[in-house]
């Protein structure tokens, strides 16, 4: 179902494109570095604990209320939302399935998706599609590592919106009704791996 939405995006034709942020508000997650909590607190997802349909929270850190707080007046990742690795293996993009949302960002792109049902599997089917994958190949920077810069991941080309296959839209979105149960399983199972891999280790 997963590897269906990417290839039914990279094999339609499509000749009008506008730059996303035209579209749609895109942000990035903090670029400070709080500390971490050894009790409690919530996790500060980064690029690395991005796994496609899951985020893998054993790859996070715990921080503070408040400094949870404070991210999140400016980056707030809410259901439906997409979040985009941006530094390290980029590209990567997770479509939010969590519903409270109790973690931070922590530079990481941050598509605000949230407030369009039907947009939303689009673009995550598009990132991650040939189209979205070779325009974040072709506008990476850095030489010891590898990151695409928000202005850069803002003026991403994608489709006129009124040009987009109402059927399209559809099928999407039932793929990613599928990868929403898949990833409430996931995420379940990686939180009891983290508080068990805690406990003893």
């Amino acid at each position: 179902m997963f590897e269906l939405g990417i290839e039914l995006l990279s094999s339609t034709k499509f000749k009008e494109f506008q730059s996303l942020n035209d579209v749609i508000e895109v942000r990035d997650g903090t670029h400070s570095s709080p500390a971490s909590v050894s009790q409690g607190g919530y996790p500060l997802v980064t690029s690395k604990a991005i796994k496609g349909i899951s985020v893998d929270f054993s790859q996070t850190k715990n921080i503070s209320e408040t400094d949870y707080t404070e991210i999140n007046k400016r980056s707030l990742v809410e259901y439906h939302d997409i979040l985009v690795s941006m530094i390290g293996t980029v590209g990567i993009s997770h479509l939010v399935t969590e519903n409270p949302v109790k973690y931070a960002i922590k530079n990481v792109g941050l598509i605000k998706s949230s407030n369009n049902r039907l947009l939303a599997p689009f673009l995550y089917f598009y990132l991650l599609s040939d189209y979205g994958q070779n325009y974040i190949r072709e506008s990476l920077s850095g030489s010891t590592q590898q990151f695409i810069s928000l202005t850069n991941l803002r003026k991403m080309p994608i489709p006129i919106l009124s040009n987009i296959p109402s059927n399209l839209i559809e099928h999407l979105d039932r793929i990613v009704l599928q990868i929403e149960n898949n990833s409430t399983e996931i995420n379940t199972l990686n939180s009891i791996k983290h508080v068990l891999l805690k406990r003893y280790f």
